[in-house]
């Protein structure tokens, strides 16, 4: 029987808790954090919590690419990251805009 990743087409999920509105942990595969964490029952108890996840349906490896290379990390833009995070960051942060320094040349 074949991999789940090498039968098109396929499903993959982008999901996020966000904490104040900014990224606490994220996910992009085949299954989203739903199906591992509880999160209804983590925003009932802590209102600063909150969730949302994204599908995209695949039809050949180059889409399936495009989702971890492209498309999820631009969904993710959408919000900051949070001073708690820890682990690989969803997108590549701008430098400027977390006080780095700029490496082009005037």
């Amino acid at each position: 029987m074949p991999h789940w990743i090498d039968v098109y087409p396929h499903n993959l999920h982008a999901s996020v808790i966000l904490k104040n509105n900014q990224i606490k942990l994220w996910k992009v595969g085949n299954r989203k954090l739903s199906e591992k964490y509880a999160i209804d029952e983590l925003m009932k108890q802590r209102p600063e919590y909150s969730y949302s996840e994204f599908t995209w349906s695949v039809k050949n490896c180059e889409e399936h690419n495009m989702v971890f290379d492209l498309h999820a990390p631009e969904w993710f833009r959408q919000w900051e990251i949070h001073e708690e995070f820890q682990g690989f960051d969803p997108y590549k942060r701008d430098s400027l805009a977390e006080g780095g320094q700029s490496t082009e040349s005037a």
